[in-house]
């Protein structure tokens, strides 16, 4: 495909509806993810997976939203991570919804499974971004064991002189380690960015090709752009020229928000040895494909965006919902 700068697609993608997770790959919402046409939606879905530097992006969005004039809406609530009913996806797309009766543009900020929210006719995308997933399930090891968060007390008093162990440890003595077996520890953490972009049905609690398959398959056709941390500086020029109206900014840095490393774990333990590493890629298999293809994706489209000297502006009265 060519990575010319392209015209801008009238309104950005129009709105899955609540299930698109689930009936994905039955609905056909394409976005071109080796062109940088920008997209005017009026409602940002990121629904951040831990530890993957989400509150630092967190951070520069809140700022954002008083110079883009944008609506952010967030939550308190961090446990979000399994999949929800039927009727609890209802009740967070009416939450969503209503904002946008009173405000243009609104991005929803929530450590939460994908899913759309199908708010009239409002046009509705999604963002995220990932972490090497060697990295991210070692920071996660040592934020649930040793980080100033309350989350995770009750597996803390589980693990007891555990809590002190290095990931090295944990692996080492596999057989004893509380951690790989708890349903707070391991089992949550496993795969976590394949189960986050994958969504609510069935086969997103399943470490299987089918999940994957699905999260591939929404990264493709739901999401504007998914990002890695490693790269971050190009997911934000990436997002400027995709999403502009909310993104098109000079202080569009993470490095610029004093909040950068509120989420930061000043516990952490030492990095993993290679017989660990190793043992964590094949307990996360489906994340490393996943990663890879996002990261493949994210080259395609930023040698598209480099191709646009500035963002393009969006033509007259897109993305000017109410």
């Amino acid at each position: 495909p060519s990575v010319d700068c392209v015209q801008p697609v009238p309104n950005g993608p129009s709105s899955m509806g609540l299930w698109m997770s689930v009936l994905l790959p039955v609905f056909s919402l394409v976005h071109a993810t080796q062109d940088c046409a920008p997209e005017h939606p009026a409602l940002i879905v990121y629904n951040r997976v831990p530890k993957t530097g989400s509150t630092s992006l967190r951070a520069m969005i809140e700022d954002l939203q008083f110079e883009k004039d944008y609506y952010l809406i967030t939550s308190t609530d961090w446990m979000l991570w399994d999949r929800f009913s039927p009727s609890q996806l209802a009740s967070w797309e009416a939450k969503v919804c209503e904002q946008l009766e009173d405000n243009r543009r609104v991005i929803f900020d929530q450590h939460m499974r994908l899913f759309l929210p199908r708010c009239a006719d409002k046009s509705v995308t999604a963002i995220n971004m990932l972490r090497e997933p060697v990295h991210h399930f070692v920071s996660s090891y040592y934020f649930s064991l040793r980080s100033p968060s309350t989350s995770f007390s009750s597996l803390r008093a589980r693990l007891g002189d555990q809590s002190t162990w290095s990931i090295d440890e944990c692996f080492q003595h596999s057989s004893q380690c509380v951690w790989l077996s708890d349903p707070e520890g391991a089992p949550r953490f496993r795969n976590l960015q394949t189960m986050f972009l994958c969504g609510h049905a069935d086969a997103c609690d399943a470490h299987t090709e089918e999940a994957l398959d699905l999260a591939l398959a929404n990264m493709n056709t739901v999401y504007t752009a998914v990002g890695i941390l490693e790269n971050v500086s190009d997911f934000l020029f990436v997002l400027s020229h995709k999403l502009p109206a909310f993104f098109e900014s000079t202080s569009n840095n993470i490095s610029t928000h004093a909040r950068k490393h509120r989420n930061h774990n000043p516990h952490a333990g030492p990095p993993p040895s290679p017989a660990t590493a190793a043992a964590i890629t094949r307990l996360n298999h489906l994340d490393m494909r996943l990663y890879a293809a996002t990261r493949a994706n994210m080259e395609s489209m930023l040698a598209a965006c480099r191709a646009c000297p500035t963002p393009l502006k969006a033509p007259p009265n897109i993305g000017k919902e109410r």
